[in-house]
């Protein structure tokens, strides 16, 4: 008997442990509910709804629906939340296997302190952190605003995130600043990430001559995919993305699907794009020499020195003249649909959109009209040599492969056709020919150095073919451990093309054809496994440990190519007689690890300290792996006892943060490397030699930031209003700078100096955002946001040894704002003979040269404000203002002083200080009179939306439709002298702050028709 009892034990014992499994989930209960906005009753998508001190959560669908499972039984919190909500929690008490309903009313709020954003060791609320996340909500502002490119939707939308657009060309590029400039001489351009991966967004990425201008792989990104954006500004709060994230963080998450039915939506947009520009003439003046001669050109320096007296002046606008301006209306079109759905089980979201843009130059009709007399038809890049053709597809998918684990796969694939017109500075460009131009349509029909059709015969093309994949990976093999995964692929194929026919550009030996193909391929990829633990430490205490590993590898690879001396016709390298090919390959490998421990009290104070330990491919061979610690402070104090409770102060927080992170070095600098040249041999006979191309630092540590930032978040009168104000202060020490090598040690042409952690920058200032849903009723709202920054950028030390980097008109010097404006300022200027003409005699300099200003704002202030009317009608501005800084006005400067073609160089009784900036600087005395304040107030955007009744909707068997007039860049104040304060001849340049022939801004009006199924 005792025998058979065994048996029966080994026998049943394995059922019933399979049992237990089944038999705990059937324990378990299950809450479905809906979440409802308090004011209108309308069903709030997207919302997420969590167990409190869990990590059970669900989104809720299109109808505002949600379902958790597999809750355990006993007393719970559940909380509901979204971007611009008051969250709200019920406490509530489920039975084993109850189904229990939980329905939400949440009511609109500018600050949410459960907001869940997205951090380097997975999703964590806002209320946890002790430094400043700014998340913005891609989704809406794109369907409200005029969005061009990706760079429009950060644009003025977060206190120190300083975005300048370059110019007005299609598909120019953007610098992007956040808190400042930490390096003297690497990049600081911040890191960004898509779904989890690290993907490429240089700003410098065009290989063929332009003039200045290029494109940003930032700008591939589509912004209707998006759904969220994350700045992480500093050192504090990017500890834990290790050594290439000193200049912050740009996270980008986009659109998921959500369970329910399909869910399409069809747009399209149609625009005009408007040169807003009021060029200047070009002038000259006609007069007398002593001798009796004529001169064509009697400037006012001439005239001050007695060389000759004017007869007449004229003046001739080639680029305003009707009859001769390439300057015409632009235009774009975007068409795109997208779906989404699915089940608790698989959803997904599915997107794909065509995107054309022409700028706004274009061949003038007369000179079409005698080329297709002489040639025929024209070819398309000729007429309007400035456009982008881009096709954006993309498809993410989730899949709940377990009950505790589901799976993420994100694919991204875009392909664009971005042609460049010449302009900036360079000869060959349409604005320099044009504000270089002739004073008579009579000479050279008023044209420079080039004529129209010269200019736009050359072919400048660059097509890009991009993927971005992701999978992120989260299981819960028990309730206290989580597991993330992401691991994913940016690869972008980036040919540049540049065609200068045979006969059509009379340049040099461009005359002869040139035609030059470089192709590159650029990849970057990313594995960042994680895990979370947390542990409860008494009925108050809670505990969460975060272990992880990252790498990452930078993969760059060239293939280089340029024909001379093309037959008539020919268009490809192999046609030319002469042909010259490069090959380059770069590659940068990064390996980190990192732990986090974080602890909670009550869910109000919570306490976090981290490490991270760097190895870099770039680092010298001699230097061990970087250390970055970090340690933080949240408390909700308003949620303490003692706090007293009132309608005036909803909520208060307070926080800090410290931290450190690190800038990489530039991929050879620690190492020795040769470079081929050709040499002669005795005989004369061509030879291949080297030359030492670089001299490596053995010792060479990336450039190390820390940074501490504190501040508060304030939540007034019931969530209507909210204040958050930041102080931060970052110092980067062991800066990058290279001192100069001695010529004895036989660089030749290679480097002539080496990189050594030398230099020390601090950034210091304060943000502050304020929001207000000032009316919010059914029939009216009305809500602003009013965001500001200040900075101050200071170079510490350069290093034992090292003067200051002076580059053009701007320098590197201790002391002072990095890329500082430094020339012999102008003291006085007296016309003391009273003839209306400044000579070189009556304007007093300084004696030496003093620092003018700073090329970063050192002040930023946005308002957006955003008025509703019977949830039908829309209308709302964004207002943004930028001050503190200076910049050089080129433009003018070239042109009253250098080839002489403004007012103030012709024109008697002209402002002075013009005048005196012309007369000094074509002397080579100073260009003080054209470095200026470049501040200035824009109306970055407005737009009017209307949305449909359900009724209309309803016709064509809609769910909704929704019609949005937009403009961007409407209005501009500003005393700035040349054509655009913000455009800039090469946003790829660190410090370079120049206005020099760039195009202006353009003004965008769209029209945008939106329909959802």
């Amino acid at each position: 008997m005792r025998t058979d009892n065994v048996r029966a034990v080994l026998v049943t014992a394995p059922l019933l442990l399979t049992l237990v499994p089944a038999l705990m989930l059937a324990q378990q209960a299950s809450v479905s509910g809906q979440v409802t906005d308090h004011s209108s009753g309308r069903p709030v998508p997207e919302a997420t709804v969590s167990v409190v001190g869990t990590d059970r959560r669900a989104i809720t669908d299109a109808e505002g629906r949600y379902l958790l499972r597999e809750i355990p039984p006993g007393r719970i919190q559940l909380r509901a939340s979204r971007i611009g909500y008051q969250s709200q929690i019920q406490l509530l008490t489920v039975s084993p296997g109850q189904a229990v309903t939980v329905n939400f009313e949440i009511a609109a709020a500018v600050v949410s302190l459960d907001e869940v954003v997205v951090t380097a060791v997975g999703e964590q609320r806002q209320r946890e952190l002790g430094n400043a996340v700014s998340k913005l909500t891609a989704a809406a502002v794109v369907e409200e605003a005029p969005i061009v490119a990706f760079s429009d939707v950060l644009t003025a939308r977060a206190p120190s995130v300083v975005v300048q657009r370059s110019s007005g060309q299609v598909g120019s590029g953007t610098r992007i600043r956040i808190r400042g400039a930490n390096s003297v001489s690497l990049t600081n351009e911040p890191l960004v990430y898509i779904d989890g991966v690290r993907v490429e967004s240089s700003t410098n990425l065009i290989s063929v001559v332009t003039g200045g201008q290029s494109p940003t792989r930032l700008d591939d990104i589509n912004p209707e995919d998006i759904e969220a954006v994350e700045v992480i500004k500093g050192p504090s709060a990017a500890t834990l993305y290790g050594t290439e994230a000193a200049n912050g963080v740009i996270r980008i998450t986009t659109k998921r699907g959500r369970a329910g039915r399909p869910r399409w939506n069809f747009y399209v947009e149609q625009g005009l794009a408007i040169d807003p520009a009021e060029y200047p003439a070009n002038f000259t003046a006609f007069g007398r020499r002593p001798d009796g001669t004529v001169t064509s050109s009697c400037t006012l320096i001439l005239v001050s020195l007695g060389s000759c007296v004017q007869d007449s002046i004229v003046s001739f606008n080639v680029l305003e003249d009707p009859a001769t301006t390439p300057i015409s209306t632009g235009h774009r079109a975007q068409y795109g649909a997208n779906v989404s759905g699915g089940s608790d089980v698989l959803s997904y979201f599915i997107s794909g959109e065509l995107e054309k843009e022409v700028g706004t130059y274009e061949l003038p009709d007369s000179i079409q009209d005698t080329l297709r007399a002489i040639r025929g038809e024209l070819p398309d890049h000729m007429l309007r040599p400035n456009s982008v053709e881009r096709i954006n597809l993309r498809a993410n998918l989730r899949a709940q492969v377990l009950d505790n684990a589901d799976l993420t796969v994100s694919a991204g694939y875009t392909l664009s056709d971005l042609q460049i017109v010449q302009n900036d500075n360079n000869s060959l460009g349409i604005l320099p020919s044009g504000l270089f131009g002739t004073h008579s349509r009579s000479v050279r029909g008023g044209w420079g150095f080039r004529l129209p059709e010269e200019i736009f015969a050359i072919d400048t093309r660059q097509s890009v073919e991009r993927f971005t994949g992701s999978m992120n990976g989260d299981w819960q093999p028990f309730g206290f451990l989580s597991v993330r995964t992401a691991v994913g692929l940016d690869v972008t194929s980036q040919l540049d093309a540049q065609l200068f026919p045979t006969g059509e550009v009379p340049v040099g030996t461009l005359v002869d054809g040139t035609k030059t193909a470089n192709r590159f391929q650029l990849f970057q990829y990313t594995v960042d496994l994680g895990a979370s633990a947390t542990a409860r430490l008494g009925s108050r205490l809670r505990s969460k440990t975060s272990v992880g590993v990252q790498y990452f590898r930078d993969l760059a690879t060239g293939v280089t190519a340029t024909g001379n001396q093309l037959p008539a016709g020919a268009s490809s390298v192999g046609a030319a007689a002469v042909t010259i090919a490069g090959e380059t390959t770069t590659e940068r490998i990064t390996l980190g690890s990192f732990i986090e421990q974080q602890f909670t009290l009550n869910d109000r104070l919570f306490v976090t300290g981290a490490v991270r330990a760097d190895d870099n491919s770039s680092f010298g061979r001699d230097f061990e792996a970087i250390i970055y610690p970090k340690l933080s402070f949240s408390w909700v104090v308003s949620e303490e006892p003692f706090f007293p409770q009132g309608n005036f102060l909803s909520s208060l927080r307070l926080r800090a943060a410290w931290g450190a992170t690190g800038l990489q070095p530039v991929a050879n600098a620690a190492i020795d490397f040769f470079l081929p040249v050709s040499v002669s041999d005795v005989a004369g006979a061509d030879r291949i030699g080297v030359t030492l191309g670089g001299v490596g630092n053995v010792d060479l540590k990336p450039e190390k930031a820390t940074e501490f930032e504190g501040g508060l978040d304030l939540d007034l009168w019931n969530g209507r209003t909210g204040i958050q104000v930041t102080y931060f202060r970052k110092k980067s020490t062991d800066a990058l700078v290279s001192r100069v090598l001695a010529p004895s040690l036989g660089t030749g042409t290679g480097a002539t100096g080496r990189f050594e952690n030398l230099g020390s920058v601090l950034n210091r200032g304060w943000e502050g955002v304020l929001s207000a849903r000032v009316v919010d009723s059914r029939a009216f709202q009305w809500d602003f946001t009013f965001t500001g920054s200040t900075l101050q950028n200071e170079l510490l030390e350069l290093g034992e040894g090292i003067e200051p980097i002076v580059f053009g008109i701007q320098r590197h010097a201790p002391g002072y704002p990095l890329g500082g404006f430094w020339q012999r300022p102008i003291l006085e200027v007296n016309d003391a003979n009273g003839d209306g003409v400044i000579a070189l005699s009556e304007v007093v300099l300084g004696d030496t040269a003093v620092f003018l200003g700073g090329p970063l704002p050192g002040r930023e202030l946005s308002i957006h404000s955003g008025i509703t009317l019977f949830n039908r009608l829309r209308l709302q501005g964004l207002l943004d203002y930028r001050g503190g800084h200076v910049r050089d006005a080129g433009t003018s400067w070239f042109r009253c002083s250098q080839i002489q073609r403004c007012e103030a160089a012709f024109v008697p009784g002209t402002d002075f200080s013009e005048q005196a900036a012309a007369v000094v600087a074509r002397s080579q005395l100073t260009r003080a009179g054209y470095v200026r304040s470049a501040a200035f107030w824009r109306l970055r955007e407005a737009s009017l939306s209307f949305f449909a009744p359900q009724s209309w909707a309803s016709r064509i068997r809609a769910s909704g439709i929704t019609l949005t007039l937009t403009g961007r860049n409407l209005l501009t104040i500003t005393d700035w002298p040349d054509l655009d304060p913000e455009a800039q001849s090469n946003q790829s340049a660190n410090f370079g702050n120049i206005e020099f022939l760039t195009q202006p801004l353009v003004q965008h009006w769209i029209a945008r028709l939106s329909v959802t199924f």
